[in-house]
């Protein structure tokens, strides 16, 4: 299509096929579709939907408008592969979306699937404001890169995978500078877990502007084997009831976290936490603030986890930093840039593992010392506990 499409009824393009591929090829940005249904629920912008074929969306249009009910009641963009087998569901977008229904949950784009084939969502547009800013769903791989503002009532950009690992990833990808906005719910939400996956997670926001979420500013869960990689560079990353960013598995994949930009939560700054075993590494570059909480929270229990928790940028929160594991797993607390360790109310750094024989470490020797200040109020300022072997190298005010 190259010109305006004026909707009548429900959906300004609908194709739906059984068992043959599916392509919306919309590719006039000029162009707009509107019309006066989308006052009235049950409003599609674009939908594409097949049993067992391929599904390909290529928009370049705007999809409603902004202001009062000229938005699209539950979908901007709306893409369904129903019948299984390994074929794949594609969406290009670039063209701004509104949506404005009040029946929950609506979409600025969803893709989902039943298939083991990949699911794919490019957003280039701005999405304002559904339930789900981006939704992807399927069985196998599915991947969210998000250029485009998007402000969501619940979650901004939203990913799960039935999958397993390590055949299957979750991925969301945000570049840029784009703010990815959930209101009431998380900014990036990558689940696995609720559908009943245990696929790898990866969540690359290095690129991005402000992700900020009304619970967590980013929030992923597996199980299994899956492994969790996080990274945010220089993005400032806030959970305004919650976390900054949690990250959950009750498997034993390993969870990394890389930041560099101000995370904030009101619980936690950044929780890593597995019961299942994992390794967990956290290097927080950036400013680091929890409120109850602690600044960072690493913990790994049920096995014999390796915990690292590496302050690249000053930390605080209740307790500044806590950090524990099970089992032989020892844990590490180290300060990269000589920066300030604070608990608010609580200790400064906490460290332990009190239940099995690893080694505990805060500072790892004569030349790797804990070179910023660190304070406790109401608690230590160091509180090292262990079973085994236990070493505490300070540099600094310890207070």
């Amino acid at each position: 299509n190259v010109d305006n499409i004026e909707a009548a009824t429900g959906t300004g393009i609908y194709a739906q096929a059984t068992t043959g591929s599916v392509t919306v090829d919309n590719k006039n940005a000029a162009s707009k579709i509107d019309g006066t249904a989308f006052s009235q629920n049950g409003g599609y912008g674009i939908q594409a939907i097949s049993t067992t074929g391929t599904i390909l969306v290529d928009n370049l249009a705007q999809i409603g408008d902004a202001g009062g009910t000229l938005g699209v009641d539950q979908a901007g963009i709306f893409a369904k592969l129903t019948g299984g087998g390994t074929n794949t569901v594609t969406v290009n977008n670039e063209g701004a979306i509104y949506v404005d229904g009040a029946v929950a949950p609506t979409y600025g784009i969803a893709a989902t699937s039943t298939s083991t084939g990949d699911v794919t969502i490019n957003n280039k547009g701005l999405i304002d404001p559904p339930t789900y800013g981006l939704y992807g769903s399927g069985a196998g791989n599915v991947t969210i890169n998000d250029s485009g503002v998007v402000l969501a009532n619940l979650t901004g950009i939203y990913a799960e995978s039935t999958g397993a690992a390590p055949a299957c990833t979750s991925k969301v990808k945000v570049t840029n500078a784009a703010t990815i906005t959930g209101t009431a719910g998380n900014g990036i939400e990558v689940n696995n877990t609720k559908a009943g996956g245990s696929a790898n997670v990866v969540v690359d926001t290095l690129a991005a502007g402000v992700v900020q979420g009304g619970a967590n500013g980013i929030f992923t869960s597996t199980k299994l084997a899956g492994t969790t990689q996080i990274d945010t560079g220089t993005a400032d990353t806030k959970g305004t009831t919650v976390d900054g960013i949690h990250a959950d598995t009750s498997g034993s994949g390993a969870i990394v976290i890389n930041t560099g930009g101000l995370t904030q939560g009101n619980d936690d700054g950044i929780q890593a936490d597995s019961t299942g075993g994992s390794n967990i590494t956290v290097n927080n570059n950036g400013q680091t603030t929890g409120g109850t909480g602690a600044g960072v929270k690493a913990t790994s229990s049920g096995g014999n986890g390796v915990v690292a928790v590496n302050v690249g940028g000053a930390t605080s929160g209740t307790i500044g930093v806590l950090a524990s594991s099970t089992g032989t797993g020892s844990v590490t607390v180290k300060d990269v840039n000589s920066n300030s360790i604070t608990g608010t109310g609580g200790d400064g750094i906490n460290a332990s593992n009190t239940t099995g024989t690893g080694v505990v470490s805060v500072g790892t020797g004569t030349g790797d010392r804990i070179a910023g200040a660190v304070l406790g109020t109401g608690g230590d300022g160091i509180d090292a506990a262990g079973n085994s072997t236990i070493n505490v190298f300070t540099g600094n005010d310890v207070k």
